[in-house]
């Protein structure tokens, strides 16, 4: 979620306010300058724990990875 949301972040910096081409940009609810939004920072907490057991199912599956376990 952390390393996302600073990604959508600085990509919004970079593209929305130094070069001008205002792809995005969050009206409600946003922080670091308009770059990103709460609710989807949110959304992205969720995701990546459902991206990393993807991640884990098909490196054991297809790459013959060791079993992933979880606690």
């Amino acid at each position: 979620m952390i390393i996302a949301t600073l990604g959508e972040g600085i990509t919004g910096l970079i593209v929305n306010v130094w070069m001008h081409l205002n792809v995005w940009h969050y009206n409600i609810l946003s922080f670091f300058w308009g770059q990103c939004s709460v609710p989807f920072c949110i959304a992205w907490f969720f995701l990546a724990g459902v991206c990393i057991l993807i991640d884990d199912a098909i490196r054991w599956r297809w790459f013959g990875e060791e079993e992933p376990h979880y606690k």
